[in-house]
């Protein structure tokens, strides 16, 4: 009787495990199909903010948006602003001052 107690447990809680992964695929599966990704709305958003302080005389937090920008994102999207950023640097002079995320 104690072998059948602990195979069911054993089996509870690899149903369990598995479940928790499902559902958390499932609620990422439903966020990315609504459009509401991290990656899809959150980088844009910044990198727009720290565009729009750098051309109305706010380096400061332009420069401390960048860094925010790779603090909370994988590399790659760091590397995406850096790009963005020294396009943009030559596009719009006043920009130049604002050093480009690291």
């Amino acid at each position: 009787m104690l072998s059948f107690t602990a195979l069911l447990g054993v089996v509870f809680v690899g149903v369990a495990t598995d479940y928790l992964k499902a559902e958390d695929n499932y609620r990422t599966l439903c966020m990315e199909s609504a459009r509401i990704g991290v990656d899809r709305i959150v980088t844009p958003v910044l990198f727009r903010y720290a565009l729009a302080a750098g051309l109305n005389g706010q380096p400061e937090v332009a420069r401390d948006t960048l860094a925010r920008i790779c603090r909370i994102h994988e590399p790659k999207r760091c590397v995406e602003a850096r790009e963005g950023w020294a396009a943009l640097q030559v596009r719009y002079p006043q920009l130049a001052g604002v050093a480009a995320p690291e």
